[in-house]
């Protein structure tokens, strides 16, 4: 039995609520806002499964990116709102939490740090819901398999490496560079992207370094640094130390081409800070996904339907998230993500194609969101 239509009453009543989820962004953050989009218990529930499509978000380890996949929602939830559909947010603020709402099918995809704790779980978890997860960040380890992760927005540690290795020598003007990397296999593959990188940039002779002391590392004028999470590229001053670096990010404050000037004002106003590569990979990960329900749902489709049968509603709700990871997955996917080109999903690993910069600052600059000037724009190869 169809769904009954919203009356103008409870479609007046979620837009409401959507739009004081688009203002708690900018009054106290992304756990207002996630509490505001998601209406208590019992209430406009028939509105909530006529038309909701429920993103729950998981970000515990990283602040910027939980205020970017927010801000991210509350936008997506405004264009939604205007086509007349529902896109809510599922409040989880615990790995536990997101595994029941995944168990209850309460959510139809789960934005998660690769660092919270259990994240392989969860994605394994939100595959057997058949919900679908976006990794924005990622941690030390993947976060589940390609099949239990729809798209991993974040560059990772290897694919910095490698195309920061191809760039510096030519920024950096160094000839003579040392790669530096420690112990353990992850710091082993990031170390050996950073050497096939710089031979192909046309550096001959890269020694290789395990371990982190400037006195006993061979004559050098720069370095590469694959340290987990923190890949960066050294120039060495006359005492030694480390003078400038260079990075890879995938997005920089200071961008102002294709919308991005836009976008970041956007996110300074809702969320009181500038739009750092965190930010914006929190951002892409809930656009992403709302844009694509946009895309692939019928008009009066269910996102998480409640009416009928419990398998009926469980169907259908598959049905609908296995047409997303479709959409998502296919050649034909072309996500604007304030780049400048279209960005897709390559499939061998489900990694975001897309532009990235390389960033230039000096040593001594404190790490922040706005330290730093972009250089020079990169790609993540296309590869199959």
């Amino acid at each position: 039995m169809p769904a009954p239509p919203m009356t103008d009453c409870t479609r007046r009543r979620a837009v409401t609520l959507l739009v004081r989820a688009a203002g708690a962004v900018a009054l106290t953050g992304p756990a207002r806002a996630l509490a505001a989009a998601t209406p208590p218990a019992g209430r406009v529930a028939r509105a909530r499964s006529s038309v909701a499509f429920r993103v729950a978000i998981l970000t515990p380890t990283d602040a910027a990116a939980a205020a970017g996949a927010t801000f991210g929602l509350a936008e997506v939830a405004r264009t939604a709102a205007a086509l007349g559909a529902l896109i809510e947010g599922v409040s989880v603020a615990t790995p536990t939490a997101a595994r029941a709402a995944l168990r209850e099918r309460r959510a139809n995809a789960l934005v998660v740090d690769g660092a919270a704790a259990a994240c392989a779980e969860l994605a394994a978890a939100a595959q057997a819901a058949g919900a679908l997860v976006v990794e924005a960040w990622p941690g030390a380890t993947p976060c589940g398999a390609p099949a239990a992760v729809v798209t991993r927005v974040a560059p990772d540690d290897v694919t910095r490496a490698g195309l920061l290795a191809r760039a510096a020598p030519g920024e950096l003007a160094a000839r003579r560079w040392v790669v530096v990397a420690a112990e353990g296999a992850a710091a082993s593959a990031i170390a050996a992207a950073a050497e096939r990188g710089l031979r192909a940039a046309g550096v001959d002779a890269v020694a290789h370094v395990t371990g982190r002391t400037e006195a006993a590392l061979p004559a050098h004028d720069a370095r590469l640094v694959c340290e987990p999470g923190a890949v960066r590229a050294e120039l060495v001053g006359a005492d030694g130390a480390a003078a400038e670096t260079l990075r890879v990010v995938a997005w920089h404050p200071s961008l102002e081409k294709y919308g991005a000037a836009q976008l970041d004002a956007r996110f300074r106003a809702a969320a009181g800070r500038p739009m750092d590569e965190r930010a914006w990979c929190g951002w892409a990960a809930t656009k992403l996904l709302g844009e694509t329900y946009l895309r692939v749902r019928s008009p009066g489709e269910t996102g998480a339907p409640e009416t009928g049968t419990p398998e009926t509603g469980a169907t259908a709700a598959a049905a609908l998230t296995a047409a997303m990871r479709e959409a998502i997955l296919a050649p034909t996917l072309r996500f604007d993500g304030q780049k400048g080109r279209p960005l897709t999903v390559r499939a061998s690993d489900h990694a975001l194609r897309q532009p990235l910069y390389v960033v230039r600052a000096p040593a001594s600059a404190h790490d922040g969101p706005e330290v730093g000037r972009v250089v020079a724009e990169v790609a993540v190869e296309a590869g199959a």
